[in-house]
Formats: structure tokens, sequence, C-alpha cells
């Protein structure tokens, strides 16, 4: 049993490397990117596992977590039940699966991101069909204490990934963005003086270098002189560049 165990906690491990450091042993991320140009509106939907609801994950609160941080880059979302009518058919579907395997004191979950189209054959030209063109995929553990944490950060992250590769798909005139820019804020130079920066839609601020804060739109974005002056204004600090 104990030699299971020890299997098993290593092949999480493993996944969880691969996945933090978003490895892509495809090597078609330039034909993702690619699939994701001239995409201008979208639908967000979430499916989670009954696993999944019974340790407190909720698909609605998942959804719009995930619309907001879309949103808040500048990507054009609209309500789920209207993705038939949108030209491409156009959606990022997000699931979350959990599992609890037997004589283990974690469970392990399984994470997807994922953006369906409608695409052509090569073969049948007047054949269309819903393909996926982009995903990411997460397999990690947690208690079940720590999974309500878990989840969403990593789904954030995943979907940071996304808006990366739509950026890179869709460069804005204002900006010029490359592989060798994706991290850095597109707004910096644009932060004369800026100790700390956040979003109007979010309660958390950043260093104007962090990797979140290159998701702010720049309608959205907010300037603070100063840490006690973004927390004076209800801010939190980031977590992640913890400014």
């Amino acid at each position: 049993m104990e030699i299971n165990r020890f299997r098993i906690l290593t092949v999480v491990l493993a996944a969880c490397v691969l996945a933090a450091f978003g490895v892509d042993c495809s090597g078609e991320m330039n034909g993702r990117q690619q699939s994701l140009a001239g995409v201008k509106l979208m639908t967000v939907h979430v499916n989670c596992s009954k696993a999944a609801t019974d340790v407190g994950l909720d698909q609605e609160s998942i959804r719009k977590s995930i619309t907001a941080q879309l949103e808040d880059a500048g990507i054009k979302v609209v309500r789920p039940q209207i993705w038939s009518t949108l030209p491409g058919r156009c959606r990022l579907r997000a699931s979350v699966k959990v599992y609890r395997p037997p004589h283990l004191d974690v469970l392990i979950y399984d994470l997807k991101v994922e953006f369906v189209q409608a695409v052509t054959l090569a073969r049948l030209p007047d054949t269309k069909i819903d393909a996926t063109t982009w995903d990411r995929t997460w397999f990690a553990h947690g208690t079940e204490k720590r999974l309500a944490e878990y989840v969403p950060h990593n789904l954030k992250v995943m979907t940071a990934l996304f808006i990366r590769d739509h950026r890179l798909a869709n460069p804005r005139d204002e900006e010029t963005l490359d592989s060798k820019e994706v991290g850095v804020n597109p707004h910096a130079s644009a932060n004369s003086g800026a100790a700390v920066v956040a979003s109007k839609t979010s309660d958390v601020f950043h260093k104007p270098d962090c990797r979140w804060s290159q998701n702010i739109s720049a309608d959205n974005l907010i300037q603070y002189k100063s840490r006690n002056e973004a927390i004076k204004a209800g801010k939190r600090p980031c977590k992640w560049c913890k400014p």
C-alpha cells in the first residue's frame, strides 16, 4: 500500500511541475496562437463534477471569475446562452474534476481550459465542425480544505495563459507583444511614478511589472503613488508579486 501511495503522489507531483511551467509537449503553440486570430467575441462555460461541487466549488462563481478576468484584459464575453449565434461559435470552456483516491488523505483534481470554435475540414471544405483549437490542463492534489483556494488560483493562471496567446494572435495597435515581452505589463510606460497598480474590477493591487497586472486593460487601470494609498482605497496586496 505504501508503494502505491508513493507512486500516485509521484505522478501527481510530476504533473504539477509540468503544468506549473506550462510545458507544451505538442510543439504546436504557434498554431494554437494563430487559431485565436480574429476572435472578438466568446462565451464562457464551466462544468464541475459532482465531487467538485461536493467540496464547495461552484460552477457559476468560477464562470464569473473567468469572465471578469477576460473582460479585464479587454476580451469581450457575452452570455453563455447565445454561443451558437456567435461568429465561429467561439467559447472558452473550463472543466473541474475531483477524485478521492482510497487510502489517501488528499484529493486529486483535474483542470482543463479549452477554446472551442467552428472549423472547416481541409478535405471537405463545405463541412464545419466544432473543435478544440487551444487547451491547457492542470493535474494536482490538495486537502479538501485547500481545494477552494487551489482550484480558482490555478484556473486563473490557465486563463492568463489563454489571454497571453490571444494577445499574441491579436496585437493591439498601441502595443507590440512578442514572446519576450509576455509577462511585462504593457501599460508600464504609462505608469508615470505609480508605485502599484490595480483594476477597477478587482480588489487586488500589484507591482507594475507583476504578471497579473499585464491583464489589466487601459480602461480599467488604476495607478497609486504608494502601497498605503491602495490599501486606503480598499485594495489588498497581490499574493504573487507581494507589493
